[in-house]
């Protein structure tokens, strides 16, 4: 055989796969090559773009005779019931149903009395005696007794919300027997929530010829703060001015009065002999805080008002929070009114 001939036999022989063994030769069958078939691309999911929510809008249509009326307004009355107190108690029940009645004109006005009301049980002199109370129809009363030093301390108490954050800080006062048990009423620690509205405009009076002890201007205005928006708040004052201008007085009410300023109320001499012409001042200064306001779902946005056929301008209307406040001098008691609100669904 040619080793031309041998050699292409050789090759032949290793394509089939020839192995060399020790015992001779043996012959496998080549292993056959499989394609791997191409994976099938799936096609990309695109999710759909999410649904696009309408605000719902509203249309609220009233007289303005109707809109001045609707703005709400709490005036808490804190009134110490201190053995030296019984002239100023009686300026307080000869004026507070006219002042009510009056208030109760331009607003949606509920009166809170925070002192001893019940003349049964404790001296009258002493007492906000409220029975038969008309003036602006809605009365609460709660019969707790105000010592001389801690009307701030019982105001504190009537606007926490959260009781347990409070404890430490309104801790009770002086009086802490038995006996003056029956001197508290229970409701103060619940008039944040269940009596006090969330979104009314708020005016606290306090009446005491003494100072506080309990709490600071700044205390009152943080505790306060956790619960109610203090930029809607008042404070007034029937104190000590100091000893020179209130001689009847007992301690400068330095407190009550840095409260006034700072939230825009106002301060009244406790001697003087007139109260109606200060009670006449408070609804003044209540009545300008009101006027041509308001009350607004929570929530929504103004977008349009429109007067007596006119759509306003931006500038001459405001909301604030719940509250729609129109420029006065556009208004008249017959004035039509109509407001579009976008409410979130």
């Amino acid at each position: 055989m040619t080793r031309s001939k041998i050699f292409v036999e050789a090759v032949f022989l290793s394509s089939l796969g020839l192995v060399a063994c020790n015992n001779g030769m043996k012959f496998e069958k080549a292993a056959e090559l499989t394609p791997t078939p191409a994976k099938a691309t799936e096609p990309e999911t695109v999710s759909p773009p999410p649904p696009v929510v309408q605000n719902k809008e509203e249309i609220l249509k009233f007289k303005a005779d109707v809109f001045l009326k609707e703005a709400e307004l709490d005036v808490v009355w804190v009134v110490d019931n201190s053995t030296s107190m019984s002239e100023e108690i009686a300026h307080v029940k000869d004026n507070l149903r006219d002042f009510a009645d009056h208030v109760a004109q331009f607003s949606s006005l509920r009166t809170y009395v925070l002192s001893k009301t019940d003349p049964s049980d404790y001296d009258a002199k002493f007492t906000v005696d409220v029975r038969g109370f008309a003036g602006g129809s809605h009365l609460t009363a709660f019969d707790n007794l105000v010592g001389s030093k801690d009307g701030l301390f019982w105001a504190s108490k009537m606007v926490c919300k959260d009781k347990k954050d409070c404890k430490e800080t309104l801790k009770y006062p002086y009086c802490t027997q038995e006996r003056c048990k029956n001197y508290y009423d229970p409701r103060v620690e619940t008039a944040a929530t269940n009596f006090l509205r969330p979104n009314a405009r708020k005016a606290f009076v306090f009446v005491t010829d003494d100072e506080s002890s309990e709490l600071s201007a700044a205390k009152f205005l943080e505790i306060y703060g956790r619960s109610f928006d203090v930029s809607r708040l008042k404070v007034f004052s029937f104190v000590t001015l100091s000893k020179e201008k209130s001689p009847c007085g007992d301690t400068a009410g330095l407190v009550y009065q840095e409260l006034s300023q700072k939230t825009k109320g106002a301060s009244f001499n406790i001697c003087d002999a007139n109260w109606r012409p200060h009670f006449e001042a408070i609804a003044q200064s209540l009545e300008k805080s009101v006027k041509n306001r308001f009350a607004i779902k929570t929530g929504g946005t103004v977008k349009k008002v429109i007067v007596d056929g006119r759509e306003l301008t931006a500038n001459q209307f405001r909301q604030e929070t719940a509250e729609l406040k129109i420029n006065e001098d556009l208004l008249t008691e017959t004035s039509e009114i109509e407001v579009t609100i976008s409410v979130e669904p």
